[in-house]
C-alpha cells in the first residue's frame, strides 16, 4: 500500500523534514487488521509524508494470496523495495533522497536486509521490539519455536502464531539465523538519536529486553 499526499514531489522528500517518505515493515500475525491502528495514526499523524507499507502475505496468514507458502527472499525483497521507491521519487542513485524505514518485530528482519544491502536508501532506522539483534543467544529460536506454554498469552502466541502453516513453514523452513543477524555496526549512523532508534520492550514473552539484551551494550 502506498499513500502519496497531494502537493508532494521528489524534491521536497530530498529537501523538506516534514516530506520525507516513511515505510513501514510488519511483523507476524494478521497484516493490515493486526496493524490498523498503527496505520490510522501514521495515516493521521504524518499528512504531509508519503506513506509504504509492503505486505508480507506469508506472515500475515493470507491463505489464498499465491506467496504465502513462498516468503520474500532478501534478493527479492531488496530488490523489490528499491524498485518502489524509484517508481515513487522516494529515491534514486543518482539523486540521492531515501526513506525514514520503521519495523517491528519479525519486520526488523527485512529492515535488515535494507540496513546491509542498500543502507544509502535509508535516512533513519527505528527498529520497535526488533528480533534481528543476538540471536546467536537462542532466546527468539527457543521461546517462539519451542517452548512450552505456561500462560494463556503464550498459548495465543502459539496457536494463532507460531503454529499458524504460513508463520511456521516460513520460520522452520526459510528463517536463515545467521543471515538475519544485525549487528549495531551494520546500521548507519547507529549512535546518531536523530538517525537511529532502537525501542525494547522489558519482560516481553517472547525477548527479556533488560536482560536478553544486555550483551549487545556497546558500551
Amino acid at each position: 500500500m502506498v499513500r502519496i499526499p497531494p502537493g508532494w514531489t521528489p524534491e521536497k522528500g530530498r529537501t523538506e523534514p516534514n516530506a520525507m517518505p516513511v515505510v513501514y515493515m510488519h511483523g507476524l500475525g494478521y497484516g493490515l487488521l493486526q496493524n490498523y491502528l498503527l496505520v490510522h495514526h501514521l495515516v493521521e499523524s504524518l499528512p504531509t509524508h508519503p506513506l509504504l507499507f509492503p505486505l508480507a502475505h506469508h506472515t500475515a496468514q493470507e491463505v489464498f494470496n499465491d506467496r504465502y507458502l513462498r516468503p520474500w527472499t532478501r534478493t527479492e525483497l531488496v530488490s523489490t523495495l528499491k524498485a518502489a521507491c524509484k517508481r515513487w521519487g522516494f529515491w534514486t542513485p543518482e539523486e540521492g533522497g531515501g526513506v525514514s524505514m520503521l519495523s517491528h518485530s519479525n519486520g526488523s528482519v527485512h529492515h535488515g536486509w535494507v540496513v546491509k544491502d542498500c543502507p544509502e536508501m535509508l535516512r533513519r532506522n527505528t527498529f520497535v521490539d526488533p528480533v534481528v539483534f543476538c540471536l546467536w543467544e537462542g532466546d527468539v529460536c527457543f521461546n517462539f519455536c519451542y517452548r512450552v506454554a505456561h500462560t494463556a498469552l503464550e498459548l495465543l502466541l502459539e496457536y494463532f502464531v507460531a503454529t499458524e502453516v504460513g508463520i511456521a513453514n516460513y520460520i522452520h523452513r526459510h528463517f536463515i539465523w545467521s543471515d538475519n543477524t544485525l549487528f549495531v555496526e551494520d546500521i548507519p549512523n547507529a549512535f546518531d538519536p536523530s538517525k537511529t532508534a532502537i525501542f525494547l520492550g522489558g519482560e516481553d514473552i517472547i525477548i527479556d529486553a533488560p536482560v536478553s539484551y544486555y550483551t549487545c551494550d556497546t558500551d
